[in-house]
């Protein structure tokens, strides 16, 4: 009888020592730094390998290289802000053979730039990117913006923009996002008349496609000081999301706005006074997704919300799957076409900072709920990676970025390429919850001219329940 419990017992410390980290393993602390906790413990979900790795040319300690990144069907534009003493690089990369990602252009910083790439974003269209360079300039900050070259696969500099109000501090370019003709830029150091330093996000639209770009609207809202309105934005279709995470304290907040009208469709505010909400937002098609990073003692979450009936609903609310305090889980953010990449680059499976992502698919049912597929993982993951401090999926590829990683030196960087295929097929449960599940109907495409018409007034969501 004795020997019989104390056989399960041990049974038992097993299982949590590779599961839920507790009992024979307690989360012990791996790191003198409070955000570098980490988890001893491994992980019973399905975990996938990337396919390929990838480095700057010219990679070497600190360049933090994947600090930044975008990426559509062929191009991927990779930011590392500490390149040439500080100054800060963008790596061009295209699509090749076996879906390879073969570097193809560097583009340097230009003069008076300190970290030029913090922030990248590329047209789905393939036809221009943006760089943000929020430093130059004693930090009153610009945008640089790249088009594609005919016949040449390179990308040359076509037109800088600025602010003609801005002052030192401004950080205009802090986060960047092209859809179209339309060009978002933040701007989270910008004061407000009373002096205090609220943020805000500045529209910039091109009639014609060989036109440049000119201001045309500033999006700000009467929010605290310290907001920092502006700290990320997005931009797809119809929707504009901008993020206040110091907004109340700390709270947070986001804002949903019409591209076409720039009118406010909806508030977001953080659910407890140290939600953090906004830090990061991202909108693709019916969808708009939002941080919560500071919630649940900064382990994060993310909020999903849907537009259905001229309406946004919500939310979904999702978290790590093994998520543990300080993860900051919702740090990166890429949604397209159903599928969801959420990066948490404090989180310590394979050790300190070592990093995570994970992916999520939206099922194909009346209920729309996103599921949980895989966790994304470096095959050599090591402390102090931070591994999901940046990702972006365009189709089926999945990138992610480790600007700590240290192959090349430490925090040298690099990006790692997922197939979203493959974590579709490593889940076993997939098929039988498609089958299980009542078909919802197909999507219909948003039509962005006459989304306008007739909408609700804007309404601001209720904040979540601390659980």
């Amino acid at each position: 009888m004795v020997q019989s419990i104390l056989l399960s017992l041990l049974l038992v410390c097993i299982y949590n020592v590779h599961g839920s980290n507790t009992c024979c393993n307690p989360a012990a602390p791996l790191d003198t730094e409070k955000r570098c906790l980490g988890k001893v413990g491994g992980y019973d979900e399905v975990l996938a390998h990337a396919r390929y790795k990838n480095y700057g040319s010219d990679t070497r300690t600190s360049n933090r290289f994947g600090q930044a990144l975008s990426m559509n069907q062929n191009y991927l534009v990779v930011g590392s802000p500490n390149v040439d003493s500080n100054r800060g690089a963008v790596y061009v990369f295209r699509k090749g053979s076996r879906n390879r990602w073969e570097e193809i252009q560097k583009i340097e910083a230009p003069n008076g730039t300190l970290h030029f790439g913090e922030s990248v974003s590329i047209c789905d269209d393939e036809s221009r990117f943006v760089v943000g360079d929020s430093r130059a300039h004693g930090n009153i900050g610009r945008v640089l913006v790249y088009e594609l070259m005919q016949g040449v696969p390179s990308f040359k500099h076509t037109q800088t923009l600025t602010l003609s109000n801005g002052r030192t501090g401004t950080r205009f370019g802090n986060d960047v996002a092209i859809y179209k003709d339309t060009i978002v830029v933040g701007a989270f150091g910008k004061r407000d008349q009373e002096n205090k330093i609220t943020g805000a996000a500045y529209l910039f639209k091109n009639v014609a496609p060989n036109d440049e770009y000119t201001m045309h609207a500033e999006l700000s809202k009467c929010v605290s000081h310290k907001a920092h309105f502006g700290t990320s934005v997005s931009i797809h279709r119809n929707a504009i999301v901008i993020g206040a995470p110091g907004y109340n304290s700390g709270q947070g907040i986001a804002f949903i706005y019409s591209t076409w009208s720039t009118k406010l469709r909806k508030t977001i505010k953080g659910s407890t006074p140290t939600s953090n909400l906004g830090a990061t937002v991202r909108t693709f098609g019916r969808h708009v997704v939002v941080a919560e990073s500071g919630l649940y003692n900064s382990s994060g979450a993310v909020r999903v919300y849907r537009y259905n009936n001229r309406m946004w609903d919500g939310p979904e609310l999702l978290r790590s799957p093994d998520g543990d305090e300080f993860d900051v889980f919702g740090k990166s953010i890429a949604i397209k076409n159903r599928k969801l990449v959420v990066g948490a680059y404090y989180a310590g499976g394979e050790g300190a900072c070592s990093g995570s992502a994970y992916f999520y698919e939206e099922m194909d049912c009346a209920c729309k709920q996103f599921k949980f597929r895989s966790r994304l993982k470096k095959t050599d993951g090591e402390a102090r990676d931070y591994f999901g401090i940046s990702s972006a999926i365009s189709w089926d590829t999945i990138t992610i970025g480790a600007s700590g990683d240290d192959d090349y030196g430490s925090h040298a960087g690099r990006i790692d390429t997922f197939s979203a295929r493959d974590l579709v097929r490593l889940y076993p449960q997939r098929q039988l919850e498609e089958a299980s599940c009542t078909k919802s109907q197909p999507d219909v495409e948003v039509d962005a001219e006459d989304d306008d018409s007739n909408m609700p007034p804007s309404v601001e969501d209720s904040p979540l329940p601390n659980k």
